[in-house]
């Protein structure tokens, strides 16, 4: 667990986490930005739960959908994926070989995306599949959005995952949207719009 209630930010690469390779859960809050690179991968292999929240207050430590990606490229045994985004712009996905579209995620079963100041986690979202999913929150901050957001149907007609939980707050989705979301998810137990 990082945790860092100072005012002054540090940037720590995994690299430089003293037992990295046996790393398994990593909760990150306060003071503390993770940089995430490729050559992280051997290092990151084994976590396996990642809960990453920042100050709201400190725009140097603002995650990104391209942090959000990273995080979930560079750890393939994820199984809890708890991430807060603050800015959407400039989201990019790295090239792909045109048959690997989205990014698979076999092993993740909580997906929980937080964000804030009209951060928009739907391009990020299409770009995944989690077929094993079990529980999906979505805390977000598009209440005035003016097109109806269909991230979330893509995402479930490309994942199919079987969803016993299904939070979606602060998104605007149309009732015909929602309908769609609930026929994709017929295992739903637990469902807050």
């Amino acid at each position: 667990e990082l945790t860092d209630r100072r005012r002054h930010a540090d940037e720590i690469a995994i690299l430089q986490i003293a037992g990295s390779a046996k790393l398994d859960n990593v909760q990150v809050e306060g003071g503390v930005k993770l940089r995430w690179k490729a050559t992280d991968l051997k290092l990151c292999k084994n976590i396996e739960h990642l809960v990453y929240h920042q100050n709201v207050r400190r725009l140097d430590l603002k995650a990104t959908l391209n942090d959000a990606y990273d995080a979930l490229s560079l750890c393939p045994s994820l199984r809890t994926f708890i991430f807060t985004v603050y800015n959407s712009k400039a989201f990019a996905l790295p090239s792909v070989e045109p048959h690997q579209a989205n990014l698979s995620l076999p092993s993740l079963v909580i997906l929980e995306l937080n964000t804030f100041y009209g951060a928009d986690v739907g391009p990020l979202l299409v770009s995944l599949k989690a077929e094993n999913l079990k529980r999906f929150t979505l805390n977000g901050s598009l209440e005035d959005s003016r097109d109806d957001w269909n991230y979330l149907n893509d995402f479930l007609e490309n994942s199919k995952p079987r969803l016993e939980s299904l939070t979606v707050v602060g998104i605007e989705i149309s009732p015909t949207s929602l309908v769609e979301c609930l026929r994709m998810c017929p295992h739903i137990e637990y469902l807050e719009i």
